[in-house]
C-alpha cells in the first residue's frame, strides 16, 4: 500500500468518525443512488484505492471537502502508477498477449514511471489509432483515461461494451482483467465481475492483487469457502509489512465468526506494522473489539494514544475507538472522562459528538433525556 492511499484512508476514517459514524446505507441513501450501501462499505474500508466517481459522492455524503480529497487522490493514483510500472520494468510483461502488444504496453508503462505522462498519453492515442485490442484498450483506460479526456472519449465506451458483452477469455492481460473486474464491482455487477477476475487469475494467480479482488468478488455473492481460500492466499502474497486489516479476507473471517483466525492475523500485521508506532492501532483494537476483548483492545488504545503525537486525526481516532472500548468493557464514566480531558476535545466535533452520544447511555438519564441530547447532535450536524 502507497504512503499516500494510507493517508488518504485514514483521513476518510477520520471523516467518517466526524459524521458519527454514518452507516453505509445512510451514506447511499445520500448519494441519491450514485452509490449502493455495499460499494459505500468498499470505499470506507479503502482496500485499493477506489474510483473517483465512487469516492466523491461518498465524500460529500459524509460532508468533507471535495477538493481537498480530489488533491489527495490524484496524489495516490499517481503513485499506484509509478508502483505499477515500476513493477512491470522489474518483471517484464509476461502473460497472455503477442511481443508487439506487451512492447506497447511496457512502454507506455516505463513512460509513467518516469513521470512523462504526456508522452505516455501521445503514444497511447498513437496505439489506439492502430489497434482496439481489448487489452490495449483496458489498460491504457486504467493507467491514463483519469485527467485524459481524450483517451476517455475513445475507451470508456469499449471499455462499456466489452463489460456489457466481451468473453472474459479472449482477454490476455492479467491487468486488463483485474482492471475490467473492479469497474465491475464499483458498479455493483459482482457476478460479471466474478468472470473477469477469474481471469485475471488464471493469467496470473501469482498476483496479490488478482488474487485479493478475486476473494472480493467471491464474497459478495456469498461463496465463502473459495473466498476464504483466494483472500489466504492473497494475504501471502502480500509483502512485508502485510497489511491484514482492511482486507477482503479480514471481512470474510468477520462474516465466519473466525474470530481466533481474525486475532492472530490481525496481531501478527499489527506488530509488522510498527505496533504502537504504526497506524494499525485502531483497527487492530476493531477486531479485538469484534472478537470480544475490549479490556485488551483498551490496553492497545491507550499505548497507541501515548505515542501518536504527530496527527491530530489519528488521535482523534483512537481516542474514540478507546471510548466505544471502554463503553464495550462496561466502564462508561471512564470513557466519557478520557474523551473531555484529552487537549484536542474542546476543537474536536468528533470528540464532542462521541462524548453526547455516551452521556445519552447513561442509565442514570431517561429516554427522554436521551432522545433530546441525540436530536441535539444531529440538529448541530445538519446545521
Amino acid at each position: 500500500m502507497s504512503d499516500t492511499l494510507a493517508t488518504l484512508r485514514a483521513r476518510l476514517r477520520a471523516t467518517h468518525l466526524s459524521s458519527g459514524e454514518m452507516s453505509t446505507r445512510e451514506i447511499a441513501r445520500r448519494t441519491h443512488g450514485a452509490v449502493s450501501h455495499t460499494t459505500a462499505h468498499q470505499v470506507l474500508r479503502a482496500a485499493s484505492l477506489p474510483s473517483w466517481k465512487v469516492l466523491e459522492p461518498v465524500i460529500a455524503a459524509l460532508g468533507g471537502d471535495a477538493g481537498e480529497y480530489k488533491e489527495l487522490w490524484m496524489r495516490a493514483r499517481d503513485e499506484e502508477e509509478r508502483n505499477d510500472a515500476t513493477n512491470t520494468k522489474r518483471v517484464n510483461y509476461q502473460e497472455d498477449v503477442g511481443p508487439k502488444l506487451a512492447v506497447k504496453l511496457n512502454l507506455i508503462r516505463n513512460y509513467i514511471a518516469q513521470a512523462e505522462r504526456g508522452k505516455a498519453e501521445e503514444f497511447a492515442t498513437e496505439c489506439l489509432g492502430q489497434s482496439l485490442d481489448i487489452d490495449l484498450v483496458a489498460e491504457i483506460h486504467y493507467a491514463l483515461s483519469y485527467g485524459s479526456s481524450s483517451i476517455r472519449q475513445i475507451t470508456d465506451p469499449l471499455v462499456d461494451q466489452y463489460i456489457k458483452s466481451g468473453n472474459p477469455d479472449e482477454i490476455g492481460s492479467a491487468d486488463a482483467a483485474h482492471h475490467l473486474g473492479r469497474i465491475c464491482l464499483d458498479r455493483q455487477m459482482p457476478t460479471r465481475a466474478l468472470d473477469f477476475t477469474r481471469r485475471a487469475v488464471l493469467i496470473n494467480p501469482h498476483s496479490y492483487w488478482n488474487l485479493s479482488v478475486h476473494a472480493e468478488a467471491l464474497m459478495i455473492l456469498g461463496i465463502y469457502e473459495e473466498s476464504e481460500r483466494f483472500g489466504a492466499m492473497a494475504y501471502d502474497l502480500q509483502p512485508s509489512p502485510r497489511n491484514f486489516f482492511y482486507t477482503p479476507y479480514a471481512d470474510l473471517l468477520t462474516i465466519k465468526r473466525d474470530f481466533g483466525r481474525l486475532e492472530q492475523l490481525a496481531k501478527e500485521s499489527y506488530e509488522e506494522l510498527g505496533g504502537p508506532t504504526g497506524y494499525s492501532v485502531a483497527p487492530f483494537a476493531q477486531c479485538l473489539m469484534l472478537c470480544g476483548k475490549p479490556d485488551l483492545a483498551v490496553s492497545v488504545l491507550r499505548e497507541g494514544l501515548k505515542k501518536e503525537n504527530r496527527y491530530a486525526h489519528s488521535r482523534i481516532e483512537i481516542l474514540t475507538r478507546l471510548s466505544n472500548a471502554l463503553n464495550q468493557a462496561g466502564h462508561l464514566a471512564e470513557a466519557m472522562s478520557a474523551l473531555k480531558s484529552d487537549p484536542l476535545y474542546e476543537t474536536s466535533e468528533t470528540l464532542q459528538h462521541q462524548h453526547e452520544y455516551l452521556r445519552s447511555q447513561s442509565e442514570s438519564m431517561s429516554a427522554e433525556s436521551s432522545i433530546k441530547i441525540l436530536e441535539d447532535v444531529v440538529n448541530i450536524e445538519r446545521s
